[in-house]
């Protein structure tokens, strides 16, 4: 490589991944606990698996929602989210007020699990949506085409050192 090319991509190579450590750090992280959702309760509500019909309609729900105190539902304009599974009876209702998660059971209308579910917001700072437009589009955006210029320019210099390695041993 030439050696002004060489000494480009090790100058930007640096500054890059010092203007980028924040926001790489922060998709990191978080997408490693969305990928451990399944086996944290704490991330998300343990589905224990239901095997019923699908009888109650939607006013049920709305009713057995309503009573759950800490999802804050009076009405659907509560509810941001209904997850039904025809297949198995199962029902989940997020609230839009805290991630809070509702699983009923479709049949007898018995709830199964109520707690909170911090996946979505796990999502959304991943994503750079919970900083705001601006972080999204301005910052984590541009981080992600970094981390691609820091991966091409790092096996660039690594190929190169194997190349200068190869030719001193000759």
């Amino acid at each position: 490589m030439e050696r002004r090319l060489k000494y480009f991509f090790l100058r930007w190579h640096k500054k890059i991944a010092i203007i980028y450590f924040i926001p790489l750090l922060i998709t990191t992280v978080t997408g490693i606990l969305v990928s451990l959702k399944s086996i944290m309760p704490w991330l998300q509500p343990v589905y224990p698996s239901v095997n019923s019909s699908l009888v109650i309609g939607f006013d049920q729900i709305l009713t057995i929602s309503k009573g759950v105190k800490e999802a804050n539902i009076e009405s659907w304009q509560d509810v941001k989210q209904i997850d039904i599974r025809p297949q198995t009876g199962n029902i989940r209702v997020r609230s839009k007020h805290n991630h809070w998660e509702i699983q009923i059971e479709g049949e007898k209308g018995q709830i199964i699990t109520s707690a909170p579910r911090r996946v979505g917001l796990l999502l959304s700072i991943h994503e750079g949506q919970w900083f705001g437009s601006f972080f999204r589009w301005a910052i984590f955006l541009p981080s992600a085409f970094g981390l691609l210029f820091l991966i091409g320019s790092g096996l660039l210099i690594i190929l190169n050192q194997i190349k200068s390695n190869l030719n001193q041993m000759k």
